[in-house]
């Protein structure tokens, strides 16, 4: 039974690491934490929704040794096949130390034959970058194959999208591709300066077409109800359909403008660059709106406002790189009184970011940046808000009550709508 290391038990590692267990091979988690390795060790990983779409109880895996991990680096370095899951970011902005690190540590350390295969989103040019003498040598082997899941979602995993793998030589290509083909049915085989390409090609040019649909938003928003234009534009088979919000959260879409974006300070990329300062811009006009009918002639700032969601997705506790937490807390530094509540993240976690309310208490304004589903009934008991409270809803989750909101007093609009930058 071949023995698979990942290094990186989050949910990128782990949820790879269980498909490979449950491909047969014995899968060896390498993380630093001690509380990660003891979760998994007991059968409980705490990825929590990121696993929600596997059949088998990790648990099964773990009694039957087929999982385990460990936080002791020597005890791995030796074997002979390796995933690096490790973070290619740092905070909210592409960093590529500790991958670079691990493949070089690994390249002194992994016998003849062994395999790297990097999961981990890399910068194009991030390999070439590196003395990798033993690959090149065809001692061992080393291949860029980024992940393209969609966590949460049964159909768009890492067992079911398509992967690419690009090896440093061919046979590291092959070498990949033969490790990965247990679990991993629709493979396509390039080279590495491809496959570092295509994962931050791909995230960038869906970031890109976003920016676009909000640039017009923005600037186009007296006459023209953007929500319902899009929804149109989208029926296009070429074109995605795509959602306005309050800034283009998470850890990749975003992010892969920004690798590009950083490979060469001589490039010059007018598109991306722009769209990176929209996404930017555009968080600024969110809070803008939100506050605007506020500020009295005296500039005091007495309203309490809250940011209802900060993880970048509904229903997931992940928020990388968040829209609705980037606006609180810009907010925050204009001295304005922000709460902050989310669903799912726990709340210890967001008492240690910002001030935490409760949502019995009572508003000036709300800024619903996330939809998850348990927001979604709450303004059936409309006595939550009180007379004249502003809500700006930049997910669309409370459409359906825009009547009951004007019935109540409530003044509703949704990023968007028609006028919805000068709403009041």
């Amino acid at each position: 039974m071949q023995t698979l290391v990942v290094h990186g038990a989050g949910y990128v590692g782990l949820t790879g690491g269980i498909h490979a267990a449950l491909a047969g091979y014995k899968v060896i988690m390498y993380d630093p934490d001690k509380n990660v390795v003891d979760a998994i060790n007991a059968g409980k990983p705490k990825a929590n929704e990121y696993l929600s779409y596997i059949d088998a109880k990790v648990e099964v895996l773990v009694r039957d040794k087929m999982l385990s991990a460990t936080t002791d680096y020597e005890s791995v370095q030796s074997e002979k096949v390796h995933l690096l899951a490790v973070p290619t970011e740092k905070g909210d902005t592409p960093c590529m130390d500790i991958v670079k690190k691990c493949i070089l540590n690994l390249h002194k350390t992994v016998p003849d034959g062994g395999l790297i295969i990097v999961e981990s989103t890399l910068q194009p040019k991030t390999i070439d970058s590196l003395s990798l003498d033993r690959v090149y040598n065809n001692k061992i082997h080393l291949a860029v194959c980024p992940r393209l899941d969609w966590f949460g979602d049964k159909d768009k995993n890492v067992g079911t999208l398509p992967r690419i793998v690009g090896g440093v030589t061919q046979d590291s290509t092959e070498h990949a591709a033969t490790v990965l083909s247990k679990f991993c049915k629709d493979l396509h085989k390039t080279n590495h300066r491809v496959a570092e390409w295509a994962k931050c090609g791909q995230n960038a040019l869906y970031f890109v077409q976003i920016m676009a649909a909000h640039e017009m938003a923005k600037n186009f928003h007296h006459d023209v109800n953007f929500n319902e234009a899009l929804k149109f534009i989208g029926l296009h088979w070429r074109l995605p359909e795509l959602f306005l919000g309050p800034g283009t959260s998470g850890r990749c879409v975003q992010m892969g403008a920004q690798y590009i974006a950083n490979i060469s300070t001589k490039a010059y990329l007018p598109i991306i660059e722009a769209s990176l300062m929209q996404d930017y811009t555009w968080r600024r006009l969110v809070a803008s709106v939100l506050t605007s009918p506020f500020t009295d002639l005296n500039g005091e700032k007495s309203t309490k406002f809250l940011v209802m969601g900060i993880a970048y997705r509904p229903n997931f506790s992940d928020f990388g790189y968040s829209a609705g937490l980037d606006i609180a807390k810009h907010l925050t530094e204009q001295a304005w009184d922000v709460s902050i509540h989310d669903a799912v993240i726990p709340v210890k976690m967001l008492e240690s970011i910002l001030p935490y309310s409760i949502l019995d208490d009572t508003f000036d304004a709300i800024l619903l940046a996330t939809g998850h589903d348990s927001y979604s009934n709450i303004p059936d008991n409309m006595n939550k808000f009180k007379e004249g409270c502003f809500i700006l809803d930049a997910c669309g989750l409370w459409e359906k009550y825009r009547e009951q909101f004007r019935e109540h007093g409530v003044i509703y609009s949704r990023v968007g709508d028609q006028g919805w930058v000068d709403t009041l």
